[in-house]
């Protein structure tokens, strides 16, 4: 049954801070915010702003965008307690779950089975929705490997389940970034690998998360990796030959430890970490003749022009 009116305006607030559900901890307020709970309140909400023309910002773990000091001037939701739930379906090597489900979660459900190829997902920050849209992935693997369909309700309403044959997934991309106003609601994910035994794919867990903790600038907010590797490159890499580590712009800085992460020193701003990233952008082309591409998202003009 549609959610009334009066019901669907008392689920949503005006101008709420979004820097604390980041892990960069920057940004300004939401004009609009709410919780979807559950399906019906999600379709609810949708359709509340497409009546009023706001738009709309699916906001996951956080751990992958940078929200401008003037927030977003829509409706920004998250992704309730519904959208969590997790299935494994042990005898088809299948994996089933809401949205907003961590990936390190859902990676943790297929190596403790044996599966293999679902070891990189634990060393991934974010939500399984999000890691969709973006094929998530790392050196050991991405998500298009071991993706089988995703439902989604389309920009008019509509719920749909596509499956890996009607997606197209390239790095760091897939066709859900073209489908503008549409939501991940569920994945599937399957392995395709004849199961190792379980203490294998453990301890090849353990090498992941343990790499990732070697990379990773310590006591810093960060957002990640900032910038896509270039065909056989490493972007990380670059922004060291061009002499960027430790480069600041007010509080943000250039990792000492990775140069293709970017940290808050303190009370780093949006408009500091954009100035940041254009600097790298500009001084790794003068240094080498690459233009690196973001991975991380700018909100909001990755939403608006998107």
């Amino acid at each position: 049954m549609a959610l009334l009116k009066d019901s669907v305006t008392s689920l949503i607030a005006s101008q709420v801070p979004l820097a604390s559900h980041t892990t960069m901890k920057v940004g300004g307020p939401a004009r609009h915010f709410a919780v979807a709970e559950n399906r019906e309140e999600l379709i609810a909400l949708l359709g509340w702003a497409k009546e009023r023309g706001q738009p709309v910002f699916i906001l996951g773990a956080g751990s992958n965008v940078i929200i401008a000091d003037e927030g977003f001037p829509g409706l920004v939701l998250l992704l309730g307690r519904a959208f969590r739930n997790v299935t494994v379906e042990e005898e088809d090597r299948r994996v089933v779950s809401g949205a907003a489900s961590p990936m390190p979660l859902l990676g943790r459900a297929g190596v403790e089975r044996g599966w293999g190829d679902f070891v990189f997902l634990c060393g991934i920050p974010g939500v399984i929705g999000a890691g969709v849209r973006m094929n998530a992935g790392t050196g050991g693997g991405e998500l298009s490997h071991i993706f089988e369909w995703a439902e989604i309700i389309t920009s008019d309403g509509k719920m749909k389940r596509l499956s890996r044959e009607e997606l197209t997934f390239g790095y760091r991309a897939s066709s859900l970034k073209e489908m503008k106003g549409a939501v991940v609601m569920r994945v599937c994910l399957r392995s395709d690998e004849e199961p190792l035994p379980p203490a294998k794919t453990l301890a090849l867990a353990r090498e992941e998360l343990e790499k990732r903790l070697l990379r990773q600038p310590e006591n810093h907010r960060n957002c990640g990796s900032v910038f896509k590797n270039p065909p056989g490159l490493s972007a990380g890499k670059l922004i060291e030959e061009a002499g960027l580590k430790g480069a600041r712009v007010g509080d943000a800085e250039v990792s000492r430890e990775h140069a293709n992460w970017i940290v808050n020193r303190g009370n780093a701003t949006g408009s500091d970490i954009r100035a940041l990233i254009e600097r790298i952008q500009e001084e790794v082309y003068k240094a080498s003749g690459v233009n690196l591409q973001r991975e991380v998202v700018l909100i909001p003009e990755d939403i608006l022009d998107g």
